[in-house]
């Protein structure tokens, strides 16, 4: 049961105040004050801030809900994290659980860094420690990383094509590389948004990163079509036969 709180809103141009209830119900805040009965979606809600003993809540209409109480911090602190959670990105995807990608060791490598942070954000119990497990940065290494290392393995002694490989290779990661940058710099706009807009800025980021995912899909669909699949193992053959 709810515990009992103070709530003032300016809700539709009108005042709202008096001794209530405030909850969170599924994604959705429940506030009651006197007559007044409130169903706010948390995806409605432009930013909340946290205080000892309050709650403000910024609606995207530029309405504010204002708790006051023992329970306000905790439910302040359960509604961001609700609206700051790490969002859904593979489900869309085509590379990955599928055999048209062609799963394997190289597969597994390529997204390797990608499925980490991921899972390491999930595990995070508050938004900054779900920013800090995906650092664009690092997996932006990685993808340079794995691009020159799979040209070395399959031209370990051919340096011109070991070189062609990777600039082919690099060329299509780029999008991904562009991506992981959009992304770096929308978790810097997440961290330092003021408390009003913080959910603003975090759904920002959390379209930043599917689209990170989905570059990812398609640089690693593209490279088992040209420079990883079959027909480039078969120009391989061929040029190692004809050496």
């Amino acid at each position: 049961m709810p515990d009992a709180a103070t709530i003032w809103a300016l809700w539709r141009g009108n005042e709202i105040s008096g001794s209530g209830t405030a909850s969170l119900t599924a994604d959705v805040v429940m506030i009651s004050a006197g007559a007044s009965r409130l169903a706010v979606p948390i995806e409605d809600l432009d930013g909340a801030h946290v205080e000892p003993a309050r709650l403000s809540l910024y609606h995207r209409s530029g309405d504010v809900i204002e708790i006051s109480g023992s329970d306000a911090v905790r439910l302040g602190r359960e509604i961001v994290s609700h609206a700051c959670e790490v969002p859904e990105l593979t489900v869309p995807l085509r590379a990955l659980g599928s055999t048209r990608a062609r799963p394997g060791v190289d597969h597994d490598r390529f997204f390797g860094p990608f499925l980490a942070a991921r899972r390491a954000a999930a595990r995070a119990s508050d938004p900054e420690g779900r920013l800090t497990a995906v650092d664009a940065k690092a997996i932006a290494s990685n993808v340079g990383a794995t691009v020159r290392e799979l040209a070395a393995e399959r031209y370990p002694k051919q340096p011109a094509e070991r070189r062609a490989m990777e600039a082919e290779l690099a060329d299509l990661a780029e999008p991904v590389v562009a991506s992981l940058d959009a992304l770096a710099a929308a978790a810097d706009a997440a961290r330092t948004s003021p408390d009003d807009v913080k959910f603003v800025r975090w759904r920002a980021w959390a379209a930043t990163y599917r689209e990170v995912f989905r570059a990812a899909d398609q640089c690693w669909l593209a490279a088992i079509g040209s420079a990883l699949g079959p027909r480039a193992a078969h120009k391989r053959e061929r040029f190692g036969w004809r050496r």
